[in-house]
């Protein structure tokens, strides 16, 4: 079922793979064998095996994620793409109509408790810059000239385009801009990605999904656009070009690095794979103005130097006093001013609020998906200890598991609400106090679940 109780959605399971000319705009038999190329004499892994296509769907990532029954029974690695949206979803609940030539595509990740899904949108927007730049070549680590495209990461996971009216030489994709606002100027989005995630089963069930505008020219360019400009400055070179990006082996080289990377990612979390992340971004060295108080009048001068690798979080300088602060993306004031929250010594010094539920990744202005109810209906519950928040059915979900333990989803630290105790947090409430119990019991009887630090329990790493 789609969004909608409704609304049925009719799944076609395949035992062989469909004639090409029942999915026109898809060919299942291309993708399976680019994919077998890549892998080569290796089995064909997790990601991008088991694949479901929807010629026009509303939305490829909520006809995963609203489906709660579906995605208990499909496996890790389950990719859903399509070749229109309707419905289509990003951050912050905007939603838009992608035409044919945009692949839309959303991958199901089946993680478990403790594992790093704050910093899984990083690991996902780094494989699809890497399945673009090295695409058609089956040797890791050589390309064969798609590596020339002039394409960035911008923080976190969106992909930009040089402008071809600025791609005058192919070494312009080193080119990097001093200041943020040059990035705009210069380079046009072709990518974006949101994560949504549910807690089924003692599980995480966390859907990423992704859009690449691959050969709509509009409206504003795609990657066979710039690869047009780019087979241009080959030929000046006397340089064989280079054919277009197709869906289906782009698709199924997204899949091959995606097995790859999350493999290392379960062991080692994104730490493994910053300084390639760094090479692929625009923001080294760059200069932000942040604003602190949110008032546009203390304005800071800073230097961009990496992000964390736990959460994810931006690391900047300040260029006067010299002191590293970590921040989170609030929202847009100017192109050149960023709002964020800053945290200091692992304390919070504004009072900001993420705008996304931290168990649902849905925004709090929209609908709750475990009691269906919008917006303020279902309260939003501000983390104490924390600053994580969530929906408050998300977090009473994942509070009533035994595994749990009473502990954030995300930071893994003893989850306390700072909000006023109203009738709606009673049982959120008992739930709350209930872990507390079992912890100081499991203390005394001297498991070593868990360790006092600072005055917080949490889980031993």
């Amino acid at each position: 079922m789609d969004e909608e109780e409704s609304d049925v959605t009719n799944i076609q399971v395949c035992s062989e793979l469909p004639d090409n000319k029942l999915t026109p705009y898809f060919n299942m038999k291309d993708y399976y064998n680019h994919l077998e190329e890549l892998f080569k004499s290796e089995p064909i892994g997790d990601f991008g095996s088991y694949l479901g296509y929807g010629e026009v769907v509303t939305s490829t990532n909520a006809l995963l994620e609203s489906n709660p029954q579906l995605l208990r029974h499909l496996p890790n690695g389950f990719t859903f793409t399509a070749t229109t949206q309707v419905a289509g979803r990003g951050r912050g609940g905007n939603v838009w109509i992608n035409p044919k030539g945009v692949m839309a595509s959303s991958v199901l990740f089946k993680m478990p408790s403790g594992s790093s899904i704050v910093t899984l949108q990083y690991l996902c927007g780094l494989a699809m810059i890497e399945a673009i730049l090295s695409y058609g070549s089956d040797k890791p680590g050589e390309g064969i000239g798609y590596e020339d495209m002039p394409i960035k990461l911008k923080w976190p996971n969106d992909i930009y385009a040089l402008k071809t009216e600025f791609y005058k030489d192919i070494n312009d994709k080193n080119i990097f801009n001093e200041t943020v606002e040059g990035d705009d100027q210069k380079y046009a989005k072709i990518s974006g990605a949101l994560v949504n995630s549910q807690y089924l089963d003692k599980t995480f069930h966390l859907v990423w999904g992704c859009g690449v505008n691959v050969s709509n020219f509009a409206p504003t360019t795609s990657l066979n656009m710039v690869l047009n400009r780019l087979n241009e400055l080959r030929q000046e070179k006397h340089l064989e070009p280079l054919p277009p990006y197709q869906h289906e082996k782009l698709l199924a080289k997204l899949m091959f690095i995606l097995d790859k990377f999350y493999n290392v990612f379960l062991k080692s979390g994104l730490a493994p794979f910053l300084p390639l992340y760094y090479k692929r971004w625009f923001h080294s060295e760059q200069k932000v103005k942040v604003d602190v108080e949110g008032s546009g009048r203390n304005l800071r001068t800073c230097v961009i130097k990496g992000i964390t690798s736990d959460y994810g979080l931006l690391i900047a300088q300040d260029t006067n006093t010299g002191e590293r602060l970590e921040l989170q993306p609030d929202e847009w004031h100017a192109v050149s001013t960023w709002h964020w929250k800053l945290t200091k010594d692992g304390e919070e010094e504004t009072g900001y609020v993420d705008e996304l539920c931290g168990i649902c990744r849905v925004a709090f202005d929209g609908t709750c998906p475990n009691c269906k109810y919008p917006g303020e209906e279902c309260p939003l519950v501000l983390g104490g200890g924390c600053s994580h928040n969530f929906h408050l059915h998300c977090i009473l979900k994942w509070l009533e598991q035994d595994t749990s333990k009473g502990l954030c989803p995300m930071c893994r630290q003893v989850f306390t609400p700072s909000n006023e105790k109203a009738p709606a947090f009673m049982e959120l409430q008992s739930l709350i106090d209930g872990h507390r119990v079992m912890r100081e019991r499991i203390q005394t009887e001297g498991e070593p679940d868990f360790e006092v630090l600072d005055d917080q329990a949490e889980m031993e790493s």
